[in-house]
Order: C-alpha cells, then sequence, then structure tokens
C-alpha cells in the first residue's frame, strides 16, 4: 500500500497537518480572511444550536436533517466534475485526508458523513434560513457583508513581484508555446507561496482560490505583458 493512500502511514504527516492548520486556522489563513471581511465562516453544528435556541418548535436534529436535504438536493450548489458542494467548506479533515485527497469542497457522501462540520460563510447561512422560511438570527444577518475571499481583490501590488515570477516559470516551462492562461499562473503562483512541500492537492485548492478573486485575471496579464 502506498503511504501517501492514508494519512496515518505517510512519513511527511506531521508537516502536512501543521501547514493545513495554519493555512486555515493561523492569522493570514482562510478562517480570518472571511471574518476580515465580515462574512465569517460558521459549522452547521452551531447554526443548528442557534435556530433551535430562536426558532419555536425547530429542534437541532430537523435543522440538521433539512440542511442534508438541501445539500443533497443542490441548494449549496455544486462544482466541477466530482460535483462537490460549492458553498461548503471543510475544514476539518486536515488530521485525516491523504496528501492528495483533501477537497475544501466536501462531497455529499463527507457531508452526510459529518454534517456538522460543514461550514459556509455567514451570508450563505443566512440566505439558506430565509429560503427555509425560518427566522434570520441578528447576528446573521448583518447588512452589506463584502464578498467572500474567493472573490477579493486584495492587495494585488505587492503581490506583483510574486506575478512576475511565476511568468517567468511558466514561460521558462512552455517555451515558444507559451501562450496567457490565467490558471497556469495561478498553479504556479499557489506553488511559490505554498513551498516545495505542498502537495498537489494543495496547489490546486489554493491556484482555485486564486483564479476566482477581483484582479487576479488583469494583474497576471499585466504581469504576463511586462515579461512579453
Amino acid at each position: 500500500m502506498n503511504p501517501r493512500d492514508r494519512l496515518e502511514d505517510d512519513p511527511l504527516r506531521s508537516g502536512i497537518v501543521t501547514r493545513r492548520m495554519a493555512r486555515f486556522f493561523n492569522v493570514g489563513g482562510l478562517c480570518e480572511a472571511y471574518e476580515r471581511r465580515g462574512n465569517r465562516l460558521i459549522q452547521l453544528s452551531h447554526i443548528a444550536s442557534v435556530m433551535a435556541d430562536s426558532a419555536p418548535g425547530l429542534s437541532r436534529e430537523s435543522v440538521i436533517r433539512r440542511f442534508l436535504f438541501s445539500a443533497e438536493a443542490g441548494w449549496f450548489g455544486r462544482h466541477g466534475t466530482r460535483g462537490t458542494i460549492e458553498k461548503l467548506l471543510d475544514l476539518d479533515a486536515y488530521s485525516t485526508a491523504p496528501r492528495t485527497k483533501y477537497s475544501l469542497r466536501p462531497s455529499y457522501i463527507r457531508t452526510e458523513a459529518s454534517p456538522e462540520l460543514m461550514r459556509a460563510p455567514r451570508s450563505v447561512w443566512a440566505r439558506w434560513i430565509e429560503a427555509m422560511g425560518w427566522p434570520v438570527p441578528a447576528e446573521l444577518a448583518e447588512a452589506n457583508p463584502q464578498q467572500e475571499p474567493a472573490s477579493d481583490s486584495g492587495n494585488w501590488q505587492d503581490s506583483l513581484p510574486l506575478l512576475k515570477k511565476a511568468v517567468e516559470n511558466v514561460l521558462i516551462r512552455k517555451g515558444p508555446y507559451a501562450s496567457f492562461q490565467p490558471g497556469a499562473i495561478a498553479n504556479e503562483v499557489a506553488r511559490l507561496q505554498l513551498g516545495e512541500t505542498a502537495t498537489t492537492d494543495e496547489i490546486r485548492g489554493e491556484a482555485d482560490r486564486l483564479r476566482h478573486r477581483v484582479g487576479f485575471r488583469s494583474k497576471a496579464e499585466e504581469a504576463w505583458n511586462a515579461a512579453g
């Protein structure tokens, strides 16, 4: 058996788990990025408890059952060929998922197995609760949240040196066949940011996040034209 197929058998397990936890929960990590934009990530376990406390006749179990039905029916969207759930995030498999098999967007099977661990931005929960016909708790109904980090413009001026380095690497690797491809540049930026020990899955996930940030394509194209 390949040790990479089971994280507990992976000789690099300690570093992988530490890096994942830092990426998700440390200062500058994914959770903080959502928090800064007033759209913090919340687990279903907290949502179920709040709804059971605030909505007469509603139990935690009924909230969880309705959540699973919504997820299966596609209310939270589906992403890519694997059909992972687009609006949910799974940050709690950091110590168990094999190095090349960690998807931040959970499958429905993973969601069904551990529903209370699933996270979504505050605004997503507010829309879902409203769609279910339940009263939206005041803590979730904050006005005018900024967009999720996946759509954040960020400070791309500070990132230009990294973008230029990524473009240079893409040009070296593809040579005369190189053409402007934001996806390839995003992959290279992610590789540079995460370091040589990053797994393929981690690089892919970070690149996907970068590609969907407002301003990434234009700044990547600026770096590409400057290199050309």
